[in-house]
């Protein structure tokens, strides 16, 4: 059997409901070569871990060699089914998940993390309130952080600044 290093494509395959980590561990058994994007929590938690995944129910994954068959991965512990459109099973390139995951980490340092950054959030950002007591106002993004985002508002006449989760807002 000859590896495949780097596979040149990816299969995708749906999880049981909160089991990525056991169909990565039982996929792995059997040889495959697997991937599971994660991200730091948004929210975090003592009893929860500090990432989470970042396409819950779905996970990647490779022959480890050219004589590997997918067949098994049907049946494996925490795999619900292959993912298929209509009849092929889907594929991602190595390429486009390289990409994808480079661009997970770069975002995943910057200010406001990966959400903040898809959510168009960043400093000098208008933003409209989609939840919670002041939903429907628009305000002015002065800093973005991890967990919160500091958002200049004019209540009242008078400059407030509040600070807003990151699902709180949306970009104008």
């Amino acid at each position: 059997m000859s590896p495949l290093n780097p596979p040149s494509f990816w299969y995708l395959a749906q999880t049981k409901p909160r089991q990525e980590d056991i169909a990565l561990a039982n996929l792995e058994r059997q040889g495959f070569l697997v991937n599971l994007p994660k991200i730091a929590r948004i929210k975090p938690s003592a009893r929860l871990s500090a990432t989470e995944v970042l396409f819950p129910g779905y996970i990647f994954f490779a022959p480890n060699s050219q004589l590997q068959s997918i067949a098994p991965v049907r049946s494996t512990l925490g795999v619900s089914r292959l993912v298929r459109f209509g009849q092929s099973v889907a594929t991602l390139s190595s390429d486009l998940l390289e990409e994808m995951l480079g661009f997970i980490a770069q975002k995943s340092g910057a200010p406001g993390g990966l959400a903040a950054h898809i959510k168009g959030i960043v400093g000098g950002t208008r933003v409209e309130i989609i939840e919670g007591p002041f939903a429907g106002l628009e305000g002015l993004v002065s800093a973005v952080a991890k967990d919160r985002v500091m958002v200049l508002l004019e209540i009242m006449g008078k400059p407030q600044c509040l600070q807003f989760a990151h699902r709180a807002l949306s970009a104008c």
